[in-house]
């Protein structure tokens, strides 16, 4: 027997049930810039991410190294994206970005990264133990600096996962190589490289 397929109708395309765009907004400067990770929370939208040179958003001067890439979070409006501050971090003989942003049931806000050689949020350097290091950093919804916490061993490590509960636990996520320390002792890889999970409270312990 031939069994003859149904003839299924044609559907034409409506671009118009697609969605309209409401806003665009662009940041950057002449180099190379990107938004790595976003949330929001109430009216206001969080993003972070790794940004070069020097320009201006709605009248906000950005004054980033042209070297290297610099971590940056930032915080705007989310009916226009007016933005209201950025905060850098960066040193112009290594590159650094910020891998993920959330935020606390206070409106604060947490990003993580990773970081070469040094970076300083404002309250000094940093430092580095060896190839590249990790980076978590709070700041209150005003883009005041709360603390920062560094973490690496002697090699490579990178950090990308961030998730906050609604009880303020902060989970981080990321990879390590050889020995590190977030706080608990040291840990160590079995291979070249070692998935890591760690929890931190608000106060970065």
């Amino acid at each position: 027997d031939v069994v003859i397929p149904p003839v299924l109708p044609t559907i034409p395309a409506d671009t118009s049930k697609m969605g309209d765009i409401l806003w665009s907004k662009t940041i950057g400067g002449t180099s190379a810039d990107s938004v790595n990770a976003i949330t929001i929370i109430g009216e206001s939208l969080y993003f972070c991410g790794k940004t070069r040179n020097t320009y201006s958003v709605n009248g906000i001067n950005v004054d980033a190294n042209t070297t290297n890439d610099e971590f940056f979070t930032a915080k705007c409006s989310s009916s226009d994206c007016t933005l209201e501050w950025m905060k850098l971090a960066g040193k112009t003989e290594n590159r650094s970005f910020c891998a993920n942003i959330g935020t606390d049931s206070s409106g604060n806000i947490y990003s993580v990264g990773t970081y070469y050689t040094d970076i300083n949020f404002g309250s000094g350097n940093l430092g580095n133990n060896g190839d590249r290091d990790l980076v978590l950093v709070k700041y209150s919804p005003i883009g005041t600096l709360l603390w920062v916490n560094s973490f690496g061993g002697t090699a490579g490590e990178e950090i990308s996962g961030l998730v906050i509960t609604n009880g303020d636990d902060i989970f981080t996520s990321g990879f390590f190589r050889n020995t590190v320390d977030f706080g608990g002792g040291n840990i160590t890889s079995t291979g070249d490289s070692d998935a890591f999970l760690a929890s931190f409270n608000t106060a970065g312990t």
